[in-house]
């Protein structure tokens, strides 16, 4: 099962890490419970990233007590557990620059459910590519591999909706809107990549999607 797995993962690295800085085993622990939490939030609910938080918690209580077997649980819960942002017996460790590194947690990762596809939709039609352009950008806001290539993309247009010109404010939401249309064998590349604004993006394919697919943005 993956959730034994993964529990057993952690344990072992605190086994290798049990001499190590506190600081060290959180910059250590912080990327596998990020990478996993964003693995299985599609799958798993948020009493199962809860049970995870508190069976790592007792891992590093007891990680903690092995250091300092002669020491009051008193002065271990003040050494290695804080508050951060509210929250309570916060895992920490401070590395030499003097700032402060905080455990985080499973369940800070959103739930995020797949959105199932429309049974009527169908990716070969032109009047479906709104749609799916739709599914695609949610999945691309969410995928920071993505950044430097909307980035390129948005400063190529100037920051401007290139259908009204007006630019892009900073709490403006925007569409990703492919030129050359997937249905006819455009691709995600940024040169066929524009940014609109929502509304600019439906009046295009309304207008397009009657007529012909694949009308370039002027």
């Amino acid at each position: 099962m993956i959730l034994p797995w993964f529990l057993s993962k952690v344990s072992d690295e605190l086994k290798r890490y049990r001499m190590a800085p506190a600081w060290q085993v959180v910059m250590r622990l912080n990327p596998m419970i990020r990478g996993w939490a964003n693995y299985h939030r599609h799958g798993v609910s948020s009493q199962t990233f809860s049970y995870v938080d508190h069976r790592l918690w007792h891992m590093l209580w007891r990680w903690a007590k092995r250091r300092h077997s002669n020491k009051p649980k008193r002065w271990i819960a003040q050494k290695y557990f804080g508050q951060q942002q509210g929250r309570k017996w916060v895992f920490f460790g401070t590395p030499p620059d003097g700032k402060t590194l905080f455990l985080v947690q499973a369940n800070q990762t959103a739930i995020k459910r797949h959105a199932k596809i429309r049974s009527e939709a169908n990716p070969y039609d032109p009047q479906h590519e709104q749609y799916f352009e739709k599914r695609q950008l949610e999945r691309l806001k969410e995928n920071r591999l993505w950044t430097s290539k909307l980035k390129l993309i948005w400063e190529k247009q100037q920051r401007r909706c290139p259908l009204c010109g007006e630019p892009f404010r900073d709490n403006d939401d925007w569409d990703l809107h492919h030129i050359l249309y997937r249905t006819r064998g455009g691709g995600d590349e940024s040169t066929n990549l524009v940014m609109l604004h929502p509304n600019c993006h439906r009046q295009y394919h309304a207008k397009t999607d009657s007529k012909e697919a694949g009308v370039y943005v002027k």
